[in-house]
């Protein structure tokens, strides 16, 4: 299949409108939220894992988010983070701080539904 084909393919399964999907693969402009979790379900991967991919986190991050700040440390903000992670670009910083929301949301979701149980 050509990568005209395997483009087409990709932005029908995946469901991200052509012209977002070849923006995105040439490396223009910053992908929203929904494109990324889109491209995390279509590779059955988490979002974590196409964030790595990206360059926008590292292992580290990850694990910083999963295991949370140390025992009687002081919550930190997510500009705090982002500016020690050196995250400067506005676009990237929207984007991060779209990824922790949806987080936040999905584990409140969660919680709700565990609780109903």
């Amino acid at each position: 299949m050509s990568e005209r084909g395997e483009r087409t393919r990709l932005s029908r399964d995946s469901g991200i409108p052509p012209a977002s999907l070849n923006r995105l693969l040439a490396g223009g402009g910053t992908p929203t939220i929904d494109s990324l979790e889109q491209l995390a379900t279509f590779f059955g991967d988490p979002l974590s894992v196409v964030l790595m991919g990206a360059g926008w986190l590292t292992p580290d991050d990850i694990n910083r988010v999963r295991t949370g700040p140390p025992a009687g440390s002081d919550p930190i903000t997510t500009d705090v983070a982002l500016d020690e992670l050196g995250i400067t670009d506005p676009s990237d910083r929207r984007l991060i701080e779209a990824v922790i929301d949806t987080v936040k949301r999905n584990r409140t979701a969660g919680d709700s539904e565990r609780t109903a149980e």
